[in-house]
């Protein structure tokens, strides 16, 4: 995988040589990064989930939102999502576990990019590359387009208070 690009939120992602994970922002920083150890020299998406259900102690009806890409053996992806995260590839429309008991996973063909976050909530911040570790992300993207960003608030300009007379 070429260095991954993200922006700033508050979800954990995780980013690996061979994937990309979204995790919601619930989850206790000391599993994300349990998590990414876990990866860091491989893995399926079975042994995701496993690893998911162990770090957090939660079974798998009680799993938090997740959003997963890795690349599979024959240079494909693996992609799973849950709750209001989702996995974006260049093939077609978001894959989103919203309103589903589990989640959602597919297969996907090696030409897709992939991206991951919080369905219909647009980075606000400038995007960063990043070629491995965890960080507080809203987007993480590899080979992505970028979507738009948030506007940030306008500052407001000073304004010259009169003393009394």
């Amino acid at each position: 995988m070429t260095t991954a690009e993200w922006a700033a939120g508050d979800d954990h992602g995780l980013v690996w040589e061979h994937g990309v994970a979204l995790l919601a922002g619930s989850v206790p920083v000391e599993a994300a990064v349990q998590l990414w150890h876990d990866f860091r020299n491989g893995g399926d998406l079975s042994g995701f989930l496993q690893a998911l259900t162990r770090d957090t102690g939660a079974n798998v009806f009680a799993l938090p939102d997740f959003a997963v890409a890795l690349r599979t053996d024959g240079g494909g992806w693996q992609v799973a999502a849950r709750g209001a995260l989702q996995v974006i590839n260049g093939e077609g429309d978001p894959i989103s576990g919203q309103g589903i008991s589990t989640w959602v996973e597919r297969v996907v063909p090696a030409s897709a990019t992939m991206a991951v976050n919080r369905a219909d909530v647009p980075p606000s911040a400038p995007f960063r590359p990043l070629s491995a570790g965890v960080v507080q992300a809203a987007w993480i993207g590899s080979g992505a387009a970028r979507p738009e960003t948030q506007a940030s608030p306008p500052r407001p300009e000073p304004v010259a208070v009169q003393p009394p007379a």
